[in-house]
């Protein structure tokens, strides 16, 4: 498991400590705006949350 900063799991949007397609959804949401984005579902560090941020969870979801 990777630990980012404050402890926090990258990618895990809704806090509950492992990755799942919900964070993936979530991370979609936010980079249309339907949401408030968290710092948290920036996987990829780049500072936005993008729909790659979204594919990448998804992918360490199922084990890609």
């Amino acid at each position: 498991m990777i630990v980012g900063a404050g402890g926090s799991l990258p990618g895990d949007s809704n806090g509950n400590g492992i990755l799942d397609a919900a964070d993936a959804m979530e991370a979609l949401k936010m980079s249309v705006r339907l949401i408030p984005v968290k710092p948290a579902a920036d996987i990829d560090q780049d500072g936005q949350v993008t729909s790659t941020d979204a594919r990448l969870i998804l992918q360490k979801v199922v084990g890609k």
